[in-house]
């Protein structure tokens, strides 16, 4: 339910309008037949259908901008299956007019976790980087701007990309991210075991954070 969860967390700092209540409908009526899908690696006749199947017609024909929404919907909607993501610059273009309540930055973000899941790392690096790259830290909720560099932290972690670490553990912690948070985060326990990260994460903790915080991250005090 990824498009739902992002929409509805737009929601819930975008002005309500019609507009945006069609866009979650449709979003959520997707997401009920993505839900039928075995995994996001599934063929290319599954997508189309997973798309056809969605009835786009009736509330949106009161829009004016309805062809400018519904191919927009699509385009996420097939990018959130399509795991290479080669076409979601040229998909994103396609329509001139933004969809009500969505940020550029979103479907980037979105297209990341599905390649994340499926292991597809180098593509979900590069999504995850599209992402914040469109992130107006003017506009978009701060806890966003968190989650998606510690998404691109965790993924050079897992990558033992030392430099991207550093960077992005850096550029959370601009956007406000607390590393007393992530000392007791279990996945980061997990990823300190390996010595590529640890040297990077040792370095960081021991600059940025209290004492007790790397020591809760290697293991040695326990966490509240």
């Amino acid at each position: 339910m990824l498009i739902w969860l992002a929409v509805t967390a737009f929601a819930a700092v975008t002005p309500p309008s019609y507009e945006l209540m069609v866009v979650q409908e449709a979003m959520y009526a997707l997401n009920q037949e993505m839900d039928l899908a075995d995994d996001a690696t599934d063929s290319a006749e599954r997508r189309e259908h997973l798309i056809q199947s969605v009835d786009f017609s009736g509330h949106f024909q009161r829009l004016v901008t309805q062809s400018a929404m519904i191919e927009r919907i699509k385009c996420i909607a097939l990018q959130q299956l399509d795991l290479t993501g080669e076409a979601l610059d040229s998909c994103l273009h396609a329509t001139t007019l933004p969809l009500h309540g969505l940020a550029s930055w979103t479907p980037f973000y979105q297209l990341g976790i599905v390649q994340l899941k499926a292991g597809k790392f180098v593509n979900a690096k590069e999504s995850f980087q599209a992402s914040v790259q469109r992130m107006d830290p003017s506009k978009t909720d701060v806890e966003w701007r968190q989650l998606a560099h510690m998404k691109l932290a965790k993924l050079a972690a897992q990558m033992q990309d030392s430099a991207m670490l550093d960077q992005s553990l850096k550029a959370a912690m601009k956007a406000g991210y607390s590393l007393d948070l992530a000392s007791c985060d279990p996945e980061w326990r997990q990823l300190y075991s390996v010595e590529t990260n640890r040297k990077v994460l040792d370095r960081i903790f021991s600059v940025y954070s209290e004492p007790r915080s790397l020591e809760r991250l290697r293991g040695a005090v326990e966490c509240p």
